[in-house]
């Protein structure tokens, strides 16, 4: 069973193949810099950050996926990650 601070409901339209440990610092220590994709990734911690930060159509990068979440990887998940819609059941 996933923790309450594990992000679990999400779908992956694109999984990116780069780490959020080798992506450039920002002066933001929640956004990086991508230079597979030359587009800033922003760090979300919670379901609510990424329901906001996919709203905009920004990658992110997820650190705490629910290991239950067929995308999990040790090293986290990044890329085009958006919560499922609230009448799709994970």
């Amino acid at each position: 069973m996933a923790s309450a601070n594990e992000i679990q409901n999400c779908r992956v339209n694109f999984q990116c193949p780069k780490m959020w440990r080798g992506l450039k610092p920002t002066d933001d220590p929640k956004v990086r810099f991508c230079e597979y994709c030359f587009e800033q990734v922003h760090l979300v911690e919670t379901e609510q950050e990424l329901a906001a930060q996919s709203a905009h159509g920004r990658c992110v990068a997820i650190l705490n996926l629910s290991p239950e979440h067929p995308g999990y990887a040790a090293e986290g998940l990044m890329g085009d990650i958006e919560p499922f819609k609230d009448d799709h059941v994970a």
